[in-house]
């Protein structure tokens, strides 16, 4: 009995001189707090995980009178780091740079987006197509350097076609889709209503091309065949010719034909009204911020997704041009070069007069267009047209893009005695337009008269 009472007593001097000890420990900051270096570049992750690992039971000791999580200085040390990494997330927050419109995983997985490659000469080992056309010099033996080239003519005008899809793809998905309500104004004035209109077109010129194509280099021997016969095939069908100069100039800047030189992107008034909106606006601003941070923009910014659409209609004509040469220097190689270079030859025509057409025809409409929604009388001249409101819409729609409208003819009236002043008068295939020109100090005025169309 006395001996279970003296290892008793000797138990409770044992916890006595403990607590004693730790009271000591406790009131010595240089034992009591545990000091962490973190590397220089830390992140607030690593902090915040510090600070969750010292608060952790498993670290913390027991108090010896109850058995209780203790509230030690290693916990509130660690609680003061985690405050201050919550401050510096906070204010990182604030600073870091604006984030994707959309989720990457949403536009970057696009098909039309995911599948192309960044450039030719990726898309070249992707395809292994050196690797695959390798297997054909001993058979071509000296010309298989000519056979080469011609080849890779044919496949670049693939890539291009697949990568001017992915750029309207991209458009489309960041800016068009997202456009916020309260500007559907400009975006009808910088024509990216068309985008859709452009992106079938193209889906439809791969269909014909990189499908057949593509499956025939793959299952044949490395060689694309007939590719000049599917593309002239595919231009003459339907209304191709007519919707590629319809939609050439349809958004975007104009090549213009005079002989200025090469004009600055910010002389289209609407891209002029466009910097403005967003200077003046924070809200539509801070929408092409973050369109323009999504990764699969590799920072490039809203106008040269914009002016994509005339340089593919120029460089089909550069594309094609060589693919003709190539193909007429590989006739003694291969027995198809010869047909593939006339029906190239035929598409290479039509690209041209495509190109005209948007050069010359084509860029003086919108030129026009551009003045007269400018006039200070295109306003007036809807109030006192005495239509509708749906009819107005459409028929403004179709002065403000007079372009992508299928012109027939013109015809210029001069009026007697006055040298300065003429009516125009325009016969598209769903309207007719009489307007007036008029030079005053060196510069042609534009007014609208009248407009005739199916009511």
């Amino acid at each position: 009995m006395s001996s279970s009472l003296d290892s008793d007593g000797l138990l409770r001097q044992q916890q006595q001189q403990n607590l004693r000890r730790q009271s000591q420990q406790s009131s010595d900051p240089a034992s009591a707090i545990q000091v962490v270096d973190l590397p220089e570049a830390d992140s607030i992750a690593t902090a915040a995980a510090l600070g969750r690992q010292s608060r952790s039971p498993s670290l913390q000791p027991l108090s010896p009178a109850n058995g209780e999580l203790s509230a030690t200085p290693s916990a509130a040390a660690a609680d003061s780091e985690s405050d201050q990494a919550k401050d510096e997330s906070s204010q990182q927050a604030r600073t870091q740079p604006p984030q994707p419109l959309a989720p990457s995983d949403h536009v970057s997985g696009h098909p039309d987006i995911r599948s192309v490659q960044v450039d030719f000469h990726a898309y070249i080992m992707d395809m292994d197509l050196n690797g695959r056309l390798a297997e054909l010099r001993k058979t071509y033996d000296k010309d298989f350097d000519r056979l080469k080239e011609y080849q890779l003519a044919l496949h670049e005008m693939v890539f291009s076609s697949m990568s001017h899809l992915r750029a309207l793809t991209i458009l489309q998905q960041l800016f068009v889709q997202h456009w916020p309500a309260a500007y559907k104004e400009t975006l009808n004035q910088l024509g990216l209503h068309f985008v859709p209109d452009c992106i079938a077109l193209y889906k439809s010129l791969l269909a014909s091309l990189r499908g057949p194509s593509l499956e025939e280099f793959r299952i044949s021997a490395c060689l694309l065949e007939q590719f000049g016969e599917r593309l002239l095939a595919w231009y003459t069908a339907d209304d191709h010719v007519f919707e590629f100069k319809r939609l050439s100039l349809s958004f975007g800047f104009a090549k213009t034909a005079t002989k200025r030189k090469t004009s600055n992107i910010n002389e289209d008034d609407i891209i002029l009204k466009l910097i403005s909106l967003r200077r003046d606006n924070q809200d539509f601003n801070g929408f092409f911020s973050r369109a323009e941070a999504h990764p699969v923009m590799n920072k490039r910014r809203f106008v040269d997704l914009y002016s994509v659409n005339m340089q593919q209609t120029m460089r089909m004509v550069t594309l094609l041009d060589a693919a003709v040469k190539k193909a007429k220097k590989a006739k003694s190689a291969c027995s198809f070069a010869a047909k593939d270079a006339e029906n190239l030859e035929a598409c290479l025509s039509i690209a041209k007069d495509i190109s005209d057409y948007s050069n010359n025809i084509g860029v003086k409409l919108k030129e026009l267009s551009r003045q007269l929604v400018l006039s200070k009388s295109f306003s007036n001249f809807w109030e006192k047209s005495m239509m509708d409101e749906s009819q107005v819409h459409r028929f403004r729609n179709q002065i403000s893009h007079l372009h992508t409208c299928r012109l027939y003819l013109t015809r210029e009236v001069h009026m007697p005695g006055l040298d300065n002043y003429r009516l125009r008068l325009f016969v598209f295939t769903e309207f007719l337009l009489v307007i007036s020109e008029s030079d005053e100090n060196r510069t042609t005025k534009y007014q609208l008269l009248k407009h005739l169309g199916e009511y």
